[in-house]
Formats: C-alpha cells, sequence, structure tokens
C-alpha cells in the first residue's frame, strides 16, 4: 500500500482509511487500539514473572541433578510399594520442572524457556518493548489531535521493527509452530503492515500540511474577480 516515491505517496495519501473512515479517524483508532493491545502483552508479562516459578538448571550440577532424580525415582517406587502415593503427590509435584503456562510452546522450545533466568530474560525483553510500544501508540493519539507529526514517528519505527521481529519469530519457531500459530503470525504480520501504512500515510499528510506556506492575510479577505468587486457588485446569470 505504501508507496516510496513522494508522487505516488501523495496520491495513496488522500484522507481515507477505509470506505467510510477518515485517515485521522482511522489513526486515532489504530492508537487506542494499539494502547490496549500492548496494555494486555505488558498484563500478560507480569503474570509470567509473577506466577511462573522454574527451577534453576545449571550445566554444573549434572552430576548432583542425576543423583537427586535416582532418589526421586527411588522415593517414588516406595510411595507406590506403600500405598501411601496419593498424599505425598505435592511432593513429586514439586519436584517437576514445570513450563510456563504463558509462554507459547513454540517460542518455549525455540528459545529454550524452561529456567528460570531464560524465563525472566525473555519475558523481560518482551515486557520493556511493549511498555515502550504502549507509550508511542499514547503518542500517536496526542500526535493526531495536536497535528504533529513528530509524535507519530516514533511508532511508525516502532511498528516497522514489531514486523521485521515477528518474521524473524515466525521463522525461528517454524520447526515447533502449529497451524494456529502460523496462522496467528501470518495475520499479526499482515495487520502490523496495514495500520503501519495508515498511520505513516496520515503522518505524511500531517508533514505536507505544516511544509504548506501560510495563505496571506490580503488574499484570505480579496473577493475580487477581474477586478470586480463581489461583494459590491450584485452576480447576474
Amino acid at each position: 500500500m505504501y508507496m516510496s516515491s513522494r508522487a505516488n505517496l501523495d496520491y495513496w495519501s488522500t484522507d481515507n482509511c477505509c470506505v467510510f473512515v477518515s485517515l485521522r479517524r482511522g489513526t486515532i483508532f489504530i492508537g487506542g487500539l494499539s494502547v490496549i493491545w500492548q496494555s494486555v502483552v505488558v498484563a500478560i508479562s507480569v503474570l509470567a514473572l509473577v506466577e511462573c516459578h522454574l527451577k534453576d538448571t545449571n550445566p554444573d550440577d549434572t552430576l548432583v541433578s542425576d543423583t537427586e532424580a535416582n532418589d526421586t525415582a527411588l522415593y517414588v517406587d516406595t510411595l507406590f510399594a506403600n500405598g501411601t502415593w496419593g498424599n505425598e503427590t505435592a511432593f513429586y509435584s514439586s519436584l517437576v520442572n514445570d513450563t510456563c503456562k504463558w509462554v507459547p510452546e513454540a517460542e518455549r522450545e525455540s528459545f529454550g524457556v524452561y529456567d528460570q533466568n531464560m524465563l525472566n530474560v525473555v519475558v523481560g525483553v518482551i515486557l520493556a518493548f511493549s511498555s515502550i510500544y504502549c507509550l508511542l501508540s499514547v503518542c500517536v493519539i496526542v500526535g493526531v489531535l495536536w497535528h504533529s507529526p513528530r509524535l507519530l514517528q516514533g511508532w511508525v519505527a516502532f511498528t516497522a521493527l514489531y514486523m521485521l521481529l515477528t518474521l524473524a519469530d515466525l521463522l525461528i519457531t517454524l520447526p515447533f509452530t502449529t497451524l494456529l500459530h502460523l496462522l496467528c503470525c501470518i495475520t499479526q504480520f499482515v495487520v502490523s503492515l496495514y495500520v503501519w501504512a495508515v498511520v505513516k500515510s496520515y503522518m505524511h499528510v500531517l508533514k505536507v500540511a505544516k511544509r504548506k506556506p501560510p495563505v496571506p492575510e490580503e488574499e484570505r479577505t480579496d473577493y475580487t474577480v477581474n477586478g470586480v468587486d463581489l461583494q459590491q457588485e450584485p452576480v447576474t446569470v
């Protein structure tokens, strides 16, 4: 949708987002929707850090881990033999290295999110990125209301980066992806491309309006045509 040349961009930068929605209203709607979506991502990231408590794995502790695993297997066999397995389920569950339900399976397999340190790194990066993105989405709404194209530039740049990260995530997680995950990534990229084109087009409209020279005051009150003042002379058809 977005054309690189100035002439084509001027052609596409008409005040039309959809059939009945103007670019201005469409940009405000996109900014508000982006604030809501990034707020949801921030909330999920916080929940992942608060609720998910994975075991810290260290390669140097391999021998100790093997010993603990053997002791655990022996203890479980003893529980089955004594018939007290039902009372000791909590103990066995505490020894299992659970996964975080807030991290998708494809990303969990690709980035190896199985210990607390890796979980903190991955979720922390997502939390920081989404927080900045949310603030830039608020700047989009303020920029539209104040007719300031500079406030839209950060969101446009971050959305372009977001699309690249979406493609990278799709390629990295491809060996572990599912049909639903694949469709979500493709839909996310297409929607991001569309909203990026709309906001960038309106940003260009604001820049063009800023570059236009102001109309002189004498031309605003000049109602003469071929030397005839239309305010004084009646117009005859």
